[in-house]
């Protein structure tokens, strides 16, 4: 690992830590139902299908959110990520489900050597950019390896969501997730471009808190998202999906 730039080893040892607990409580079965399908429509809206098929890249994979639908998708699928342990948890859920095009890579998301230059016709990633300190760096890389024409798409929490600024001010003590980075899609826009990419789509998302309980509420809050997503209220979702091209 380059000495450049290190994943803080208490980030590692978090979540090899707490990958049976993560996977109950916020894998694909675990988390919010309402949350799990905004985001899903959110990604898809930014993926489309322009886009090349031959390798897709997922990074920041956990125990596998997205990963089995979007295998189909790409001829093949790397995925990427620190823990271990999620990693096992996916490989498992991979075995279970016959899908044999995923390529599982445990590594480091900043420095991604194996991975030749203009190979990669999508990477996506969904609440991984909040842990990345060094965002201009992050997008650096994802140019190293992107084909011409091909893209970026994620997903990652909205600086402009007022909820995030309440959160902090009725929680005490320290918790792990205290320190995640927010960004605007403005700030998304300017980091991308830097990088030689081109913003090209933007999607709102997100009123139902991931580890929100299923049932009524739930589904009153998705329903007021539904409403919010056609007005200038959008801006205050929890969440942005978008999508970088890089110019062919």
């Amino acid at each position: 690992m380059s000495q450049s730039y290190k994943v803080p080893n208490e980030v590692e040892a978090h979540y090899d830590s707490i990958a049976s607990e993560y996977e109950e409580k916020l894998g694909k079965e675990g988390i919010n139902r309402r949350h799990f399908e905004s985001c899903h429509r959110a990604l898809m809206a930014m993926l489309g299908d322009r886009h090349g098929r031959k390798l897709g890249l997922e990074l920041g994979v956990g125990s596998g959110f997205f990963t089995e639908e979007m295998s189909s998708k790409f001829d093949r699928l790397i995925a990427v990520d620190i823990s271990q342990r999620m990693l096992d948890i996916l490989a498992s859920r991979l075995s279970a489900s016959g899908i044999t095009n995923v390529v599982i890579v445990k590594g480091d998301v900043m420095h991604l050597e194996d991975i030749p230059t203009n190979s990669v016709d999508v990477a996506y990633f969904v609440g991984l950019l909040e842990h990345i300190t060094e965002s201009a760096a992050f997008f650096a890389e994802l140019s190293r390896i992107t084909k011409l024409g091909g893209c970026v798409v994620g997903s990652v929490s909205n600086a402009q969501c007022p909820y995030y600024a309440l959160r902090r001010r009725l929680r005490s003590g320290q918790r792990f997730h205290d320190g995640l980075r927010l960004y605007s899609h403005k700030e998304i826009k300017q980091i991308a471009e830097h990088a030689g990419f081109r913003l090209s789509a933007v999607r709102f998302w997100g009123s139902v808190p991931a580890q929100f309980p299923n049932g009524v509420v739930s589904n009153i809050i998705a329903a007021a998202e539904g409403i919010a997503a056609r007005t200038p209220l959008r801006s205050m979702l929890g969440g942005f999906a978008f999508r970088c091209d890089r110019p062919a």
